[in-house]
């Protein structure tokens, strides 16, 4: 079966009975998030700030999963503790009450989070992306095409960078081209 094509479709593709939570989750995600695109990611709807997803739901037959959601600051941390199912799953039961407000609060959180990312993903100025997307380790890396990546890895501190700086601050990382 193919994943639906969107998320009105995901939510039509449901049995009646849970269309109405998904709505509902759906209407909570988009009132903490307004700006949030919407998209079917892994056959399931995922939500975008910035073309990057940040949160994804998924209603199953006994409870709904909302995805991911990992490396919160304790106060939020101690509201989802009673949903944490696995180690970035929060699984809502659905013979009781859904908690819109956690899943408002935690929209608002990812949201927020991913935002940063995307804006410091860009980089300082006068700097470019590596795009050996995936390629994270050294060795991975080795095996990616030479004119796809421009990480460099710095003299002073010996991490990983993921923009090229054009100074003699920086060297190339030999097997990434």
């Amino acid at each position: 079966m193919s994943p639906p094509p969107s998320v009105d479709a995901y939510i039509e593709a449901l049995p009646e009975a849970q269309r109405p939570l998904a709505e509902a989750i759906r209407a909570t995600i988009l009132r903490a998030v307004p700006h949030a695109e919407q998209a079917i990611k892994y056959g399931m709807p995922a939500f975008l700030v910035g073309g990057a997803p940040f949160l994804y739901f998924a209603v199953w037959k006994a409870h709904v999963g909302v995805y991911p959601f990992y490396g919160a600051p304790p106060e939020l941390e101690e509201k989802v503790a009673p949903y944490r199912d696995k180690k970035d799953t929060l699984r809502f039961e659905l013979k009781r009450p859904i908690p819109h407000d956690v899943i408002e609060l935690v929209a608002r959180f990812k949201a927020s989070r991913t935002a940063r990312a995307c804006a410091s993903s860009l980089g300082p100025p006068g700097t470019t992306r590596c795009s050996c997307r995936g390629a994270r380790s050294p060795r991975a890396r080795s095996r990616a095409p030479a004119s796809r990546c421009s990480s460099t890895r710095t003299r002073t501190t010996g991490r990983w960078s993921r923009y090229a700086r054009p100074s003699s601050a920086s060297t190339r990382w030999p097997s990434c081209g």
